[in-house]
Protein backbone atom coordinates (compact mmCIF):
# COMPACT_ATOMS: atom_id res chain seq x y z
CA UNK A 1 0.00 0.00 0.00
CA UNK A 2 0.98 4.10 -0.29
CA UNK A 3 1.82 5.60 2.49
CA UNK A 4 3.95 5.23 5.70
CA UNK A 5 2.33 3.13 8.51
CA UNK A 6 3.47 3.85 11.74
CA UNK A 7 2.58 5.73 15.35
CA UNK A 8 3.91 8.79 13.71
CA UNK A 9 0.67 9.74 11.86
CA UNK A 10 -1.94 8.87 14.38
CA UNK A 11 -2.29 12.53 15.28
CA UNK A 12 -2.42 13.93 11.87
CA UNK A 13 -5.11 11.20 10.62
CA UNK A 14 -7.11 12.05 14.08
CA UNK A 15 -6.51 15.93 12.85
CA UNK A 16 -8.11 15.14 9.71
CA UNK A 17 -10.79 13.25 11.30
CA UNK A 18 -11.77 16.18 13.72
CA UNK A 19 -11.98 18.39 10.79
CA UNK A 20 -14.45 16.23 8.44
CA UNK A 21 -16.73 15.27 11.69
CA UNK A 22 -16.62 18.86 12.55
CA UNK A 23 -17.81 20.08 9.80
CA UNK A 24 -20.53 17.89 9.56
CA UNK A 25 -21.79 18.24 13.05
CA UNK A 26 -21.57 22.12 11.89
CA UNK A 27 -23.95 21.41 8.78
CA UNK A 28 -26.32 19.31 10.40
CA UNK A 29 -26.81 22.75 12.30
CA UNK A 30 -24.26 21.86 16.11
CA UNK A 31 -22.05 24.57 16.38
CA UNK A 32 -20.85 23.67 19.72
CA UNK A 33 -19.60 20.45 18.37
CA UNK A 34 -18.10 22.01 15.43
CA UNK A 35 -16.43 24.26 17.85
CA UNK A 36 -15.10 20.74 20.26
CA UNK A 37 -13.95 19.17 16.57
CA UNK A 38 -12.05 22.26 15.93
CA UNK A 39 -10.57 22.69 19.43
CA UNK A 40 -9.73 18.93 19.54
CA UNK A 41 -7.78 19.13 16.19
CA UNK A 42 -5.54 21.48 16.98
CA UNK A 43 -4.42 19.70 20.05
CA UNK A 44 -3.93 17.06 17.53
CA UNK A 45 -1.92 18.97 15.35
CA UNK A 46 0.03 20.66 17.82
CA UNK A 47 1.20 17.17 18.80
CA UNK A 48 1.57 14.76 16.15
CA UNK A 49 5.15 16.95 15.30
CA UNK A 50 6.28 16.40 19.11
CA UNK A 51 5.29 12.54 18.36
CA UNK A 52 6.69 11.88 15.37
CA UNK A 53 10.34 13.09 16.17
CA UNK A 54 10.51 10.30 19.19
CA UNK A 55 10.68 8.03 16.46
CA UNK A 56 14.91 7.85 15.89
CA UNK A 57 16.18 7.11 12.43
CA UNK A 58 12.89 8.60 10.38
CA UNK A 59 13.72 8.23 6.63
CA UNK A 60 13.98 11.68 5.39
CA UNK A 61 10.67 10.13 2.37
CA UNK A 62 9.09 9.72 6.00
CA UNK A 63 9.80 13.13 7.36
CA UNK A 64 8.59 14.61 3.83
CA UNK A 65 5.44 12.63 3.60
CA UNK A 66 4.58 13.76 7.22
CA UNK A 67 4.93 17.54 6.16
CA UNK A 68 2.34 17.12 3.48
CA UNK A 69 -0.30 14.72 4.98
CA UNK A 70 0.06 17.63 8.26
CA UNK A 71 -0.68 20.48 5.71
CA UNK A 72 -3.46 18.41 3.88
CA UNK A 73 -4.89 17.68 7.09
CA UNK A 74 -4.48 21.66 8.35
CA UNK A 75 -6.67 22.39 5.24
CA UNK A 76 -9.70 20.68 6.17
CA UNK A 77 -9.29 21.56 10.04
CA UNK A 78 -8.17 24.87 10.00
CA UNK A 79 -9.52 26.95 6.73
CA UNK A 80 -12.60 24.50 5.92
CA UNK A 81 -14.22 23.85 9.19
CA UNK A 82 -13.77 27.62 10.39
CA UNK A 83 -15.37 28.67 7.34
CA UNK A 84 -18.40 25.98 7.53
CA UNK A 85 -18.95 27.12 11.27
CA UNK A 86 -18.76 31.02 10.59
CA UNK A 87 -21.14 30.46 7.34
CA UNK A 88 -23.81 28.77 9.56
CA UNK A 89 -23.56 31.15 12.60
CA UNK A 90 -23.50 34.19 10.07
CA UNK A 91 -25.27 32.99 6.84
CA UNK A 92 -23.93 32.40 3.41
CA UNK A 93 -24.49 36.11 2.00
CA UNK A 94 -22.09 37.37 -0.50
CA UNK A 95 -19.60 39.02 1.89
CA UNK A 96 -19.54 36.27 4.17
CA UNK A 97 -18.61 34.04 1.34
CA UNK A 98 -15.93 36.30 -0.10
CA UNK A 99 -14.64 36.05 3.44
CA UNK A 100 -14.64 32.26 3.48
CA UNK A 101 -12.96 32.18 0.41
CA UNK A 102 -10.46 34.36 1.16
CA UNK A 103 -9.38 32.64 4.59
CA UNK A 104 -9.47 29.74 2.00
CA UNK A 105 -6.74 30.91 0.31
CA UNK A 106 -4.88 32.28 2.60
CA UNK A 107 -4.32 29.10 4.55
CA UNK A 108 -3.83 27.44 1.58
CA UNK A 109 -0.49 29.76 0.36
CA UNK A 110 0.79 29.71 4.08
CA UNK A 111 0.51 25.82 4.03
CA UNK A 112 2.21 25.90 0.77
CA UNK A 113 4.47 28.08 1.43
CA UNK A 114 5.40 26.48 4.79
CA UNK A 115 5.73 22.76 2.99
CA UNK A 116 8.63 24.12 0.19
CA UNK A 117 10.58 26.14 2.94
CA UNK A 118 10.41 22.98 5.47
CA UNK A 119 11.18 20.55 2.86
CA UNK A 120 14.08 22.33 1.47
CA UNK A 121 15.46 22.64 5.13
CA UNK A 122 14.58 18.83 5.64
CA UNK A 123 16.55 17.84 2.35
CA UNK A 124 19.78 20.40 3.37
CA UNK A 125 19.82 19.72 7.54
CA UNK A 126 18.04 16.82 8.56
CA UNK A 127 18.77 18.02 12.25
CA UNK A 128 16.61 21.43 11.45
CA UNK A 129 14.69 22.95 14.54
CA UNK A 130 12.39 25.72 13.16
CA UNK A 131 12.51 28.54 15.71
CA UNK A 132 9.84 30.74 14.58
CA UNK A 133 7.23 30.61 11.89
CA UNK A 134 6.94 33.28 8.87
CA UNK A 135 2.99 34.11 9.08
CA UNK A 136 0.34 33.02 11.65
CA UNK A 137 0.27 29.53 11.74
CA UNK A 138 -3.11 28.07 10.75
CA UNK A 139 -3.64 25.89 13.65
CA UNK A 140 -3.60 29.10 15.68
CA UNK A 141 -7.37 29.45 14.75
CA UNK A 142 -8.68 26.22 16.18
CA UNK A 143 -7.99 28.76 20.11
CA UNK A 144 -8.64 32.48 18.23
CA UNK A 145 -11.66 31.44 16.48
CA UNK A 146 -13.89 29.83 19.92
CA UNK A 147 -12.18 32.65 22.23
CA UNK A 148 -13.13 35.56 19.61
CA UNK A 149 -16.84 33.85 19.60
CA UNK A 150 -17.11 33.84 23.88
CA UNK A 151 -15.77 36.60 24.24
CA UNK A 152 -18.18 38.21 21.74
CA UNK A 153 -21.43 36.38 22.54
CA UNK A 154 -22.64 39.61 24.49
CA UNK A 155 -22.72 41.52 21.69
CA UNK A 156 -24.80 41.28 18.58
CA UNK A 157 -22.79 42.66 15.68
CA UNK A 158 -23.35 41.27 11.62
CA UNK A 159 -20.90 39.48 10.48
CA UNK A 160 -18.40 39.91 13.51
CA UNK A 161 -17.06 36.65 13.10
CA UNK A 162 -16.54 37.59 9.18
CA UNK A 163 -13.97 40.48 10.28
CA UNK A 164 -12.24 38.56 12.74
CA UNK A 165 -11.85 35.58 9.57
CA UNK A 166 -10.48 38.65 7.89
CA UNK A 167 -7.56 40.10 10.62
CA UNK A 168 -6.79 35.98 10.30
CA UNK A 169 -6.60 35.45 6.61
CA UNK A 170 -4.12 38.55 6.54
CA UNK A 171 -2.37 36.75 9.41
CA UNK A 172 -1.92 34.24 7.66
CA UNK A 173 0.15 35.67 4.85
CA UNK A 174 1.79 38.87 6.50
CA UNK A 175 5.51 37.79 6.89
CA UNK A 176 5.53 38.43 10.38
CA UNK A 177 7.36 35.79 13.13
CA UNK A 178 6.02 34.05 15.41
CA UNK A 179 7.98 32.02 18.06
CA UNK A 180 7.36 28.54 17.58
CA UNK A 181 7.87 26.13 21.01
CA UNK A 182 10.38 23.49 21.10
CA UNK A 183 8.70 21.29 23.21
CA UNK A 184 10.42 17.53 22.93
CA UNK A 185 9.68 13.82 24.47
CA UNK A 186 11.99 10.98 24.98
CA UNK A 187 13.11 9.32 21.66
CA UNK A 188 11.48 5.64 20.99
CA UNK A 189 15.02 3.35 20.57
CA UNK A 190 14.96 0.83 17.34
CA UNK A 191 15.26 -2.46 17.76
CA UNK A 192 18.45 -3.98 19.10
CA UNK A 193 19.72 -0.40 19.76
CA UNK A 194 22.45 0.22 21.71
CA UNK A 195 21.29 2.56 25.02
CA UNK A 196 24.01 4.01 25.07
CA UNK A 197 23.75 5.71 21.44
CA UNK A 198 20.65 8.13 22.36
Amino acid sequence: MLGYYDYTVILTYCNLICGLLGSLSVVKGNHVIGFIFLVVAGCCDACDGIVAKTKKNRTLNERLYGIQIDSLSDMISFCILPVVIVLSIEGYSQFNISVGLMLVFAGMIRLAYFNVTETLNQIQDNTFKRTFYLGLPVTSISILLPVYRVLTLPWEVNNQLSYFLIFVSVAFVVPIKFPKLNIQLKRVKSYGENKHSI
